[in-house]
């Protein structure tokens, strides 16, 4: 299974590295950044739109929506983008292309992934063996994070059939369908799960233990981008900085489940779910400030090897990340 998915991951470099120049924005304060589908990875984002954050660091905001980080950091390597997500696929592609593929993490915003593990009647972890379990792609960060939780429960990730079903909608869709027995969940899709009648085995980082973190929406920029618009960048930067300190005061409660039930369309009950798992649980996905997280970072350089995506044992994570950025806007907001 590790042959297929390091093929895979080759294949997807091969596509995106013979697309390697940078361009730039002539306007010195928009940049284009990719985010997900409507969920709660880009929960800051949706947040310094709606409080005026970005407007107030001078910084207007193109965004383009892809399915997957594998998509985003494509969108970087050919230009169309300048602020992509992922650090897992960001390292594969750096490696694999020697550097061309010039990508670095300036921020963590999200540091323990907040998925969910649910199934269809199955409660037990040793009760996935031999089973199907749905993911997203065979190189995204989820299935990273999946083979990760199943080594720390005790499973052995060669024992369980990974079966690329899609985004979060996707897999549920999948699971309710019998394609595949279990899978991890974002909420609110989660809520819906468990409503129609899944298993929730466990919320992933608590599954992975206290001290665990990944960096699971890394904010990917190239590097050589980042030292020719270093001031715009870290406007940009101020702004999702303000936003992170916004989100994790409790007296925005309210008004957070707001914006999150309004950007991704979901009601105000499933959102407030979601608020409290996210901010009154020991979930702590989101940092309390912008900036690297070499703990998260750690996280992702492990399980790219334990999932054979990266060969290389002597790369260290600070060859990967560049937390000056982020430094420079927490001296902006104070």
């Amino acid at each position: 299974m590790y042959r297929r998915w390091r093929i895979f991951a080759s294949v997807v470099v091969l596509l995106v590295s013979g697309c390697a120049s940078v361009v730039a924005d002539p306007d010195d304060n928009v940049v284009t950044m990719t985010i997900a589908a409507p969920t709660v990875t880009d929960f800051d984002d949706y947040v310094a739109k709606a409080k005026g954050f970005y407007d107030a660091r001078g910084v207007t905001v193109r965004r383009v929506q892809t399915g997957t980080a594998a998509q985003s950091v494509q969108l970087l390597a050919t230009g169309e983008a300048e602020i992509g997500r992922g650090l897992a696929n960001a390292i594969q592609a750096r490696v694999r292309t020697s550097g061309q593929l010039d990508f670095v993490n300036v921020a963590d915003p999200t540091v323990r992934p907040p998925y969910v593990m649910t199934s269809k009647g199955i409660r037990d972890f040793a009760a996935l063996t031999g089973t199907s379990l749905g993911i997203t792609s065979v190189t995204d960060q989820g299935t990273i994070v999946t083979m990760q939780m199943l080594q720390r429960r005790g499973v052995d990730p060669d024992g369980v059939q990974l079966l690329p079903t899609g985004g979060t909608a996707s897999r549920l869709a999948a699971m309710n369908a019998g394609g595949i027995a279990s899978t991890l969940l974002l909420p609110p899709v989660s809520f819906t799960a468990e409503q129609q009648g899944a298993v929730r085995m466990g919320y992933l980082p608590e599954l992975l233990g206290e001290g665990y973190q990944f960096s699971f929406t890394g904010i990917v920029v190239r590097e050589s981008w980042a030292k020719a618009n270093r001031d715009r960048l870290v406007r940009y930067l101020a702004a999702r900085d303000d936003a992170l300190r916004w989100l994790n005061d409790p007296a925005n409660a309210a008004e957070a489940t707001a914006i999150l039930a309004r950007e991704t369309k979901i009601s105000p009950e499933k959102a407030r779910q979601t608020y409290e798992l996210l901010f009154r649980s020991t979930v702590d996905a989101f940092a309390p400030r912008i900036g690297v997280s070499l703990p998260a970072g750690e996280g992702v350089l492990s399980g790219l090897r334990l999932a054979g995506l990266l060969h290389d044992k002597d790369s260290r994570i600070e060859e990967f990340v560049d937390d000056s950025y982020a430094a420079g806007a927490r001296e902006v907001t104070g």
